[in-house]
């Protein structure tokens, strides 16, 4: 689609330019973009990195990372250079200003900064950009931080004060992918544009709500970042409670983003963590191996996390939330599963009606692989009066919109460059979830820790 109406002469400035983030997420959500003309063809994308690279071979190496001939034309087309830094070290960002001065072919850019780092870097590069006077422009200035933002509560609050001393909440956004993907964006209209799915989101007709994202995939090449981190704030702490919040949370006063974030505010709120005897985590196997491969200290760190939550809102009170996630299990897939109460047991034979096996409802809403939503019944088996099939009526999001439809990071970038911020967590949000999680430093030795086969079912650990 053309979004012409839209277009916009930007100044894309990515710390981290040579990283994993820019190379696979980042080139092709600005090929799209500038395919879409939502990027001017004279907008400038900038890296900064370290290495040794001058403007042409900068370009060339994200020329190699563009996975398809569309990708690699708007790439080749687009004005991209390159300055090197060590984005901690004082006055790293000296010549910054006259670069993007030179680049710049109109008075109207908008300049965006992107920080593809680690949050450790996050202060330091704030300074730069003060002492450099880049935080202020007559067209605007936005900041993007990639998660995690922070460690641990503490540690995100004193991020949050330096931010905050140099730019304005609106000016920030914290990029959470996972809220960029169609079906957990689709949660919202699947609840308040639905009266008859919203009014059983409730304890009295839900019996649990099961969140899960399980990859296949090993820690691979974030080794020394995860050991330490864990799945739990790698992914329950950011994604995962972020797909709570927007399936649990109340009807906003309107659809516009302060009032959703609101409303998600007051879900992380009210999440608190069930007895340490329900949780459960583990790691993998070959974990210890890779290690000691890479003379990594062992922190018992966990690979997989099955957590459950209460929420203590009066509409949820007493309706065990699961999150679970883990690496290197059987398959790779992500899911919301709201289940249904039903008066009788599952399997059980309702006496009344003759009728056997009856399941509880339930609605499945999928993120990976597929982005369907299925709602699941009971129907009569044909040429049968008592047994029962358990069927879905089903959505299917390939079948009407072709697969991949929109990558989240070229979602969220553009939401980035046109100023919508309801998929961006604000600072309470992330304060807030750090919050929920906070309690398991104290008690994270008592709970129950496997050493689970590589490859395993997840069902299975349980």
């Amino acid at each position: 689609m053309n979004n012409t109406n839209n277009s916009q002469h930007i100044t894309f400035v990515v710390f981290g330019g040579t990283g994993d983030l820019t190379k696979k997420k980042l080139v092709p959500a600005f090929a799209q973009l500038l395919r879409e003309h939502t990027l001017t063809a004279d907008s400038v994308i900038i890296g900064i990195a370290r290495g040794d690279f001058t403007h042409d071979s900068y370009k060339a190496l994200l020329l190699d990372s563009a996975k398809t001939n569309e990708e690699k034309d708007s790439i080749r087309k687009a004005n991209i250079l390159f300055y090197k830094a060590d984005s901690s070290e004082r006055g790293a960002l000296n010549e910054l200003k006259s670069l993007i001065d030179g680049a710049e072919k109109t008075a109207s850019h908008q300049r965006i900064f992107y920080l593809a780092t680690s949050y450790t870097l996050f202060p330091d590069i704030v300074d730069n950009l003060v002492q450099s006077k880049l935080n202020k422009h007559a067209h605007g200035v936005k900041i993007v931080f990639e998660k995690p933002f922070g460690s641990d509560l503490k540690s995100a609050k004193k991020i949050e004060r330096k931010l905050h001393a140099v730019f304005d909440e609106s000016q920030m956004y914290r990029i959470d992918h996972y809220l960029g993907k169609e079906t957990v964006q689709n949660i919202l209209t699947l609840k308040f544009a639905n009266p008859v799915i919203e009014s059983l989101f409730t304890k009295e007709h839900v019996s649990k709500i099961e969140i899960t994202a399980d990859e296949q995939a090993d820690v691979g090449t974030r080794l020394g970042y995860y050991n330490g981190v864990g799945a739990i704030k790698d992914m329950i702490q950011s994604h995962l409670l972020q797909v709570a919040a927007l399936t649990l949370m109340q009807s906003p006063k309107n659809l516009d983003a302060e009032s959703i974030r609101d409303a998600k505010v007051e879900v992380l709120k009210k999440l608190k963590l069930a007895p340490t005897s329900q949780q459960l985590i583990g790691t993998y196997k070959s974990f210890a191996a890779e290690l000691k491969a890479s003379e990594l200290p062992d922190h018992k760190t966990e690979t997989f996390a099955r957590l459950i939550f209460n929420c203590e809102m009066p509409k949820w009170k007493g309706v065990p939330i699961v999150i679970q996630t883990g690496k290197k299990l059987h398959k790779k897939f992500g899911q919301v599963v709201v289940h249904f109460k039903n008066k009788k047991a599952v399997g059980e034979t309702d006496t009344a009606h003759g009728l056997q096996h009856v399941h509880h409802n339930k609605l499945v809403i999928d993120i990976h692989p597929t982005e369907d939503i299925k709602l699941y019944f009971n129907m009569r088996r044909r040429g049968s009066n008592v047994h029962l099939d358990y069927e879905p009526l089903d959505f299917c999001g390939e079948c009407k919109y072709g697969p991949n439809t929109m990558d989240g990071y070229k979602r969220m970038i553009s939401d980035v460059i046109l100023g919508d911020k309801t998929l961006f967590p604000r600072t309470d949000e992330v304060l807030a979830s750090w919050r929920v999680i906070a309690p398991l430093d104290k008690v994270k030795s008592q709970i129950r820790h496997i050493i689970y086969p590589d490859h395993s079912d997840a069902e299975k650990l349980l």
